[in-house]
């Protein structure tokens, strides 16, 4: 799947791999590792998330990481254009507007 997201997404936004059975126990650490190298040899961003969509009493929520999930893809990664720029005019810097005129023929 990471090599299909790799050739697919150009560039690539970073990946949120989401485990979704957090309460069933810990993650293997190796198969992670893993998956975190496949991501990085393909250029990929990718963070792993971890929640609790269920509750099977091992001392998780149901929900648990939820929370962390919506901030963690809400997060704003990428820089806003400046919305007005500053540029050169007559030597001075000042703010530039464009002008529309309509001309009227007679």
């Amino acid at each position: 799947m990471l090599q299909k997201l790799a050739g697919f997404l150009k560039p690539a936004p970073p990946i949120k791999l989401v485990l979704t059975r957090r309460d069933s126990g810990e993650p293997d650490t190796a198969a992670l590792e893993s998956l975190h190298a496949e991501a990085r040899s393909r250029g990929l961003d990718m963070e792993v998330l971890l929640i609790a969509s269920f509750s099977e009493g091992n001392g998780f929520t149901p929900g648990h990481g939820i929370a962390e999930l919506i901030a963690a893809t809400c997060k704003n990664n990428s820089q806003a254009p400046q919305f007005w720029s500053e540029t050169q005019i007559i030597g001075e810097e000042e703010r530039a507007m464009f002008r529309f005129r309509s001309v009227k023929e007679n």
